[in-house]
Parts: structure tokens; C-alpha cells; sequence
């Protein structure tokens, strides 16, 4: 396919239904720079398709026949893309203002040495929340191998993130083992493996609700997927040492967390309730992966 516009953006729905009219909404309003808009249907129904195309004539809708997951869902989709940049943003994500791609689009040509991107996120109270990091999961206990990678940004958030197609293409797209968390951190090692920097837009600003496609998920579930994901990134990148430093710092960070919140469970209630509800399915998904044998496990 070849490159014709200066955007590709790829939104993977599942379970978005009332997140993702917004979204596109606000990228209809984007101005100063050529798009294309691909929204990948991981539900598969092509009566959704349809009335999405009714509303949004100019959004592309794919429809897998099941849940493929979020990289491999944009991995096979690539080939029809013709954007020189991939945006990767999710559905429950609203765009402000009408110059967020032309900001991005500015912001990489400024920066060719930046592989990989990420706009600045706020949530509905307009407080912005902390897209990049300096280290990777788990790194501490490792030898701080970033310290040899360039620039100082690890890795972003890929809920609003923009990578260079050259670079998509030579890395072979998303990890596809990971099927949801995690593909964005380790694109992001291996851009920098190959001498890309990782950058943030200061002037790209976009409202993220979060957790769009995990609502009707339990908090065990949903803290069961981003450990999988992390303990994935550990097998890939660190050593049996290094993993076994992890998995003991994670034993006694959950053991001591949960001693805490035995204590406070009946200080708990209304909005505390739920929150010490989350708290404690965290520290318990940590505890269960830090003994438990992976991937086989």
C-alpha cells in the first residue's frame, strides 16, 4: 500500500460502544494535516459496522470474527494503512481542539531522532496524567540498562501514542504474545534498541476517560491482565536472576500491603470501600504472580 496521508489512526474497539462516537468526533475535527481512520471491531459485529459507517462515512471499520487483542488487532491492519505516522489512541479518548494531529505531525518533524510519541493526557477533572517514565517495569532491580539507550524517556502510555511507520514496520509491529497491556512498554525497548528516542507532544492534548474496554471486568480480572503483561515484559527482556529479584520484592510489597488493609477493612466505606476493593485486588494479583511459574503458568 502505498503512503499517501500523513496519519493513520487505528482505535481498537471492544465493548466501546458509547466511548467511541465521541472519539470520532473529535478526530473529525482535525485540521492542517491529511488522515485516515481505521476503528478495528475485536466484537465482530458487522450490524455495529454498518451504523458506526452511517454516522462516520469516512471511518474505515474492520470486524474480526473474535477478540484478537489490541497489537495484533493493529498488526493486520497495517498493510491497508497509508499514513507516514501511526496514531494509536483509544476509543475512550476525546481529542481537544482541532489541532492535535497537526501538533504531533509539527512535533516529529522537529524531532527525527523521536521513534515513538505520546500526546499529554488529562482525565475528566482536567488534571493531566503521567504519560512517560524514565524506567521500565521492574528495572530497579535490574542493572539500569536504559542509562545506555538514547534520550531519558523510557516509555509512554499507548493510549495516545504516535510511531513513525519506517519504525513500525522494522520493528514487525506489536509484540503479538501480549494481547493487552504491555505491547506499548516493550515497543517502546525496542525502538530505543535500535537508536530511536521516545518523546512526549507538549502542546497535544487529549482527554482520557480510562478503562473504556475494562468496565464490566472485576477488579481481579482486570489486575490478573496487567500482571500477565508485566510478567511477560520479565521474561522477555531480564534474566532468571533479575526475575527472581522482582518476583521477591513483589512477595513482600503484596504481603505487607495486605497485612495494612486487613487492618483497615472496617475503616472502610461508601467510595473507601471501593477503593480499598481495588487496593486489595491489586496487592492479591501481585502476590499470585510472584508465585506463580510463567509463561507456562
Amino acid at each position: 500500500m502505498s503512503v499517501e496521508r500523513d496519519f493513520s489512526i487505528l482505535i481498537v474497539h471492544w465493548k466501546t460502544r458509547d466511548l467511541l462516537p465521541g472519539c470520532l468526533a473529535s478526530i473529525e475535527k482535525q485540521t492542517g494535516v491529511t488522515w485516515e481512520t481505521w476503528v478495528l471491531d475485536n466484537e465482530g459485529d458487522p450490524w455495529f459496522g454498518l451504523g458506526l459507517q452511517q454516522a462516520f462515512p469516512w471511518a474505515k471499520v474492520v470486524s474480526f470474527s473474535s477478540n484478537l487483542g489490541f497489537g495484533r488487532a493493529c498488526n493486520r491492519v497495517l498493510p491497508l494503512c497509508t499514513g507516514r505516522l501511526l496514531y494509536f489512541v483509544n476509543p475512550d479518548t476525546v481529542l481537544l481542539g482541532s489541532e492535535v494531529l497537526a501538533s504531533i505531525h509539527k512535533f516529529m518533524l522537529e524531532n527525527p531522532r523521536v521513534g515513538i510519541a505520546s500526546t499529554c493526557l488529562t482525565d475528566m477533572k482536567g488534571q493531566e496524567q503521567p504519560v512517560a517514565s524514565p524506567r521500565y517495569p521492574g528495572e530497579k532491580y535490574a542493572a539500569p540498562f536504559s542509562d545506555r539507550l538514547p534520550g531519558p524517556i523510557a516509555m509512554v502510555l499507548g493510549a495516545s501514542m504516535v510511531v513513525r511507520r519506517e519504525l513500525f514496520e522494522a520493528l514487525g509491529g506489536f509484540d503479538e504474545d501480549f494481547f493487552v497491556y504491555g505491547e506499548d512498554f516493550d515497543l517502546c525497548l525496542r525502538a530505543r534498541k535500535e537508536g530511536w528516542e521516545i518523546g512526549v507532544v507538549p502542546k497535544a492534548r487529549v482527554l482520557h476517560r480510562g478503562g473504556g474496554s475494562e468496565r464490566d471486568r472485576s477488579p481481579r480480572e482486570v489486575w490478573d491482565r496487567k500482571l500477565r503483561a508485566e510478567y511477560l515484559f520479565y521474561s522477555k527482556h531480564y534474566s532468571p536472576d533479575v526475575i527472581a529479584r522482582i518476583r521477591q520484592a513483589h512477595r513482600w510489597k503484596a504481603a505487607w500491603e495486605l497485612f495494612l488493609l486487613g487492618i483497615s477493612w472496617g475503616l472502610s466505606w461508601g467510595r473507601k470501600k471501593s477503593r480499598w476493593q481495588w487496593r486489595h485486588a491489586k496487592y492479591r494479583a501481585i502476590w499470585r504472580w510472584a508465585h506463580r511459574k510463567f509463561p507456562s503458568g
